[in-house]
């Protein structure tokens, strides 16, 4: 049942990494079927055992290299391999008080009982990695104890977590007279009072009052709380350095974000932050992220100035990347 289930989810492709998955599904079948028609005591059965789940962490781990980490929203595993390897060495302590009890005292004594610990040990490695009722609290503690590895979340922030676009029409009707709105906003190099969008932002993002007065976006400081309390979260953007204090500190009193949890990517680009989900409002970048690793998933932020998907079709189409309009919606990604 449980491997129609695993199949079903993640089937089988034509890459050698999918052969290479299929092949420990092999091997763990045969370990069963040696299990069945060679093992004539106790010891040897709890010591095969073991084996069948160190080939299930090995498994994993080649799911891993096929599909990454993780999967779905909420992003979940896409294996558990570790599970598996503490179960394996559970097992192998259980080989030895049989062996032992076996030795000391006798088949009839601790031998039945460290077989019927192991049919105990198996039942509960299934029951907590596949029931539906508890594997996410599984999940949740194998996460807290660094047993199961978390998606690391990063945020732009202009245009996702600041309204930076509003506060640059603001400051350009007050000081060129043009009054435009954010829709009017459909591409960065939108000409504002003759300057192109990108130019003017560029220079007032140099200003560090301008920085520090940069309103929210709606709906962001409740998300971005729910979030940090489930994921690893960190800021990932290129502004100017000159103002970077400036933006710290305007993520520290609206956000609680430390100096730590930003990174500058001026210079560089986003596919070289330590990562495995980006939220942002720029198709290229959410591409080149995607691209560095499969075990990468970007939200493309949606504005006036993103409508256009072409670049990315592929990647939403194939669920790397999803389109979200407001804060709202993104929060119940991670629900």
């Amino acid at each position: 049942m449980f491997y129609h289930e695993s199949t079903d989810k993640l089937p089988y492709t034509g890459f050698r990494e999918s052969s290479l998955r299929f092949f420990w599904d092999c091997a763990i079948a045969f370990s069963y079927i040696f299990l069945i028609l060679n093992v004539n005591n106790y010891t040897q059965f709890t010591f095969v055992v073991s084996i069948v789940y160190l080939l299930y962490w090995v498994h994993g781990y080649s799911t891993v290299w096929e599909f990454g980490w993780f999967r779905g929203w909420p992003p979940k595993p896409t294996s558990a391999p570790n599970l598996w390897l503490v179960f394996s060495l559970i097992f192998v302590l259980f080989g030895y008080a049989s062996w032992y009890f076996v030795t000391v005292y006798g088949v009839n004594g601790g031998g039945i009982a460290t077989f019927l610990l192991v049919l105990l040990g198996v039942g509960t490695s299934r029951f907590l990695r596949h029931s539906h009722r508890v594997r996410d609290t599984t999940q949740n503690f194998a996460e807290k104890i660094h047993l199961q590895g978390r998606p690391a979340i990063a945020l732009d922030i202009d245009g996702v977590l600041a309204e930076q676009v509003p506060h640059v029409l603001e400051r350009a009707e007050k000081e060129m007279g043009v009054k435009m709105k954010k829709e009017d906003i459909t591409a960065w190099d939108t000409p504002v009072g003759g300057i192109p969008f990108d130019k003017l932002i560029a220079r007032y993002l140099l200003d560090a009052e301008f920085v520090a007065s940069m309103p929210v976006v709606e709906g962001a400081v409740h998300a971005v709380k729910t979030i940090r309390g489930k994921y690893p979260t960190g800021v990932a953007s290129s502004r100017p350095k000159e103002t970077e204090t400036e933006t710290v500190k305007w993520l520290t009193d609206n956000f609680g974000m430390k100096a730590d949890r930003f990174t500058n990517t001026t210079g560089t680009d986003k596919s070289l932050i330590d990562a495995n989900i980006l939220v942002d409002d720029y198709p290229p970048n959410l591409k080149s992220f995607i691209a560095k690793s499969r075990n990468r998933r970007g939200i493309l932020f949606s504005q006036p100035w993103n409508t256009q998907h072409d670049e990315i079709a592929e990647l939403i189409q194939k669920g790397s990347i999803v389109v979200r309009k407001s804060w709202e919606e993104i929060e119940s990604l991670f629900q």
